[in-house]
């Protein structure tokens, strides 16, 4: 399969999982997203690891339908953006990045935020606004899917 018009796989969560977080977590932003994890960001700049995304695109390119079963984990928020790690689907990973659902944002930065975000420690906080909740153990599931960029203009 041609990678070029994939703009990433991932795990797509189900309105009854996005109802399932609203209930378990109290948002704190008003734009609204926490409908998928991604495994595979097609970003020619990053290193990925090229077996599991083939593995990746192999399973998406049959005609089965893959349920991927996970849990919520580690909550992280502050004045831009929240954000779930999310745990059993490392293994699924294609690249570096922590596995997250981004749940909100404050409509001036784009989803992609969560990634810094989760990624601040002791270090380096943004200013008094930062947590981290306690763990969220949230049992989650979604079907294995590619977002293609002609999916982008519809």
């Amino acid at each position: 399969m041609n990678t070029d018009n994939i703009l990433y796989i991932g795990i797509k969560l189900s309105n009854k999982m996005i109802d399932k977080l609203g209930r378990v977590i109290k948002f704190k932003h008003n734009h609204i997203y926490c409908d998928h994890v991604t495994l595979w960001l097609n970003r020619k700049d990053k290193p990925i690891n090229k077996k599991i995304r083939d593995y990746l695109i192999e399973l998406i390119s049959s005609d089965t339908e893959y349920m991927v079963y996970f849990k919520g984990s580690r909550l992280v928020c502050d004045e831009k953006c929240q954000a779930l790690e999310v745990k059993g689907v490392k293994h699924l990973m294609a690249d570096d990045r922590t596995p997250h659902i981004t749940l909100n944002t404050d409509g001036i930065v784009k989803p992609k935020y969560s990634n810094d975000l989760l990624q601040l420690n002791d270090n380096y906080k943004l200013g008094d606004s930062y947590y981290e909740s306690d763990p969220v153990d949230i049992a989650l599931e979604g079907n294995l899917f590619a977002f293609k960029i002609s999916n982008s203009n519809s």
